[in-house]
């Protein structure tokens, strides 16, 4: 199966809040039949696509709750789609063995696994630090005000520009007001990598 690319971006179309039941996401696999639901999100072509909460995120950096929901980290040696399928991997695991994924340290957790999924998690949001160093911010919203402050031109070459930027998802999704990330993972049956 091939995937649609998965570009750091914000919405520049009036709406595209269509919702759909079940399949995967088009951007990095992660399987959602089990969800009640899931947002549309748009391909870099302009057309719909199904997207996972995490690829949803990513090309929406002009959430308003994106600052508690994601922060950017510099890791060019994978895509995003690979970052969001390891990304929902190990917040499954956490979600399995009943680990909350704001654990700020692995001492103590059991089994191995989990330890492990919290040890990545940490060193991945580490990865903040060198986001700042290399683009001058670790955050969405400051990068989704400079995606609108750009020409037309300019937004339409910020992959090239940005290859190594990426979004970490926190593990949590707010509509309304309340987080439903919860919900994707313990109704998702997860991906395998």
């Amino acid at each position: 199966m091939s995937f649609l690319p998965l570009i750091l971006s914000v919405k520049l179309r009036a709406d595209d809040r269509v919702r759909q039941k079940g399949g995967s996401c088009q951007f990095c696999g992660y399987e959602a039949a089990a969800w009640r639901e899931f947002p549309l999100g748009m391909s870099d072509r302009g057309e719909g696509a199904r997207s996972c909460a995490l690829c949803h995120l990513a090309q929406h950096l002009d959430r308003p709750e994106i600052e508690r929901e994601a922060v950017l980290i510099w890791l060019p040696q994978i895509t995003q789609a690979a970052l969001n399928r390891v990304v929902w991997r190990f917040y499954s695991i956490l979600a399995e063995h009943r680990v909350g994924f704001d654990r700020r340290r692995p001492d103590g957790v059991k089994p191995e696994e989990a330890a492990g999924a919290v040890s990545l998690r940490l060193e991945l949001k580490s990865l903040a630090a060198l986001a700042e160093r290399e683009v001058g911010t670790s955050s969405p919203a400051e990068l989704s005000e400079a995606f609108y402050a750009m020409s037309p031109e300019a937004y339409a070459l910020r992959a090239r520009r940005l290859a190594g930027l990426r979004l970490l998802g926190l593990g949590r999704f707010y509509e309304e007001g309340r987080d439903i990330f919860p919900e994707f993972i313990g109704g998702g049956r997860g991906c395998s990598i």
